[in-house]
């Protein structure tokens, strides 16, 4: 229960969703029209496949390195 709300937290701590929920509006800025609508689905689809591609990535060094040296490597 302790992790699934300290997850939770640092989820909105760090603004992780902030940019997910308003990524049309942020992705827009300075454009208008078709441009405006393209820009925005492109750069919703980069955040989304960038955070596809990170999580791929921490699965994969959480199974070659673990979960514990991970942790102490990130205490340094």
């Amino acid at each position: 229960m302790t992790i699934g709300i300290l997850l939770s937290f640092f989820h909105q701590a760090t603004g992780i969703g902030i940019v997910t929920f308003y990524s049309n509006e942020l992705f827009t800025n300075g454009h208008t029209g078709q441009e405006a609508e393209f820009t925005a689905r492109v750069g919703t689809f980069g955040t989304g496949a960038i955070a596809v591609l990170s999580a791929m990535i921490a699965i994969l060094a959480s199974k070659h390195f673990g979960r514990r040296s991970i942790l102490l490597a990130g205490e340094l």
